[in-house]
């Protein structure tokens, strides 16, 4: 994905031994993550599809649940979102706080598919929005290349999904607190199945 100015001297976290399955074990950081994901569709006559994704993971204290629902139409080989995807998590444990990400439900058929959300700690607020640009090329992907998340209008951390292992980054002055928090987004952001990559 194009990384912001703000954030491409920040060197990359990968989620290191990460594979492809639905469960297994990795680290980030140097602490351990294990995790179950799924990503299922059900189709109906090749013309409706039910996506469902669901992750659960264990890491630094904290357990994150999430769970996605939408519904996609396809006439020969144009597919367009009935009801878009939408996405919660929730975090227990050492970090407490939510998740809700969203696709807007008026995306035209054939086009990406953008995602916009907010995560909540407490007092601590962040924006999240998918990005569909890679770095060197003129077409958007329909599936995020990766998320921007910001704190009140403002760069602060960006994970990357086009490369082999998702990777993330973040700016260099945040607290613990605020770090631990990002760290709880990108994990379940990034172990997620994409519908836009397992649908139709």
């Amino acid at each position: 994905m194009q990384v912001p100015q703000t954030l491409a001297s920040a060197a990359p976290v990968e989620f290191d031994g990460l594979s492809g399955g639905r469960q297994g074990r990795f680290t980030l950081g140097g602490q351990p993550v294990q995790f179950r994901r799924m990503g299922d569709t059900l189709s109906v006559l090749d013309a409706l599809h039910f996506d469902r994704v669901a992750v659960q993971f264990e890491h630094a204290g904290t357990v994150g649940r999430c769970d996605g629902r939408g519904t996609t139409a396809t006439a020969g080989v144009v597919s367009a979102p009935l009801e878009p995807l939408e996405l919660r998590c929730r975090f227990t444990g050492a970090t407490v706080g939510e998740v809700t990400l969203r696709e807007p439900p008026l995306a035209g058929a054939g086009t990406r598919r953008s995602r916009v959300g907010q995560a909540s700690f407490g007092p601590l607020v962040l924006e999240i929005r998918s990005e569909h640009e890679l770095q060197g090329s003129a077409l958007p992907l329909p599936q995020p290349a990766g998320y921007l998340i910001q704190r009140q209008g403002r760069d602060i951390a960006a994970l990357e999904l086009t490369d082999t292992t998702p990777s993330w980054r973040h700016v260099a002055e945040l607290d613990d607190p605020t770090r631990a928090a990002l760290a709880q987004v990108v994990l379940a952001l990034g172990l997620l199945f994409d519908p836009a990559l397992t649908g139709p």
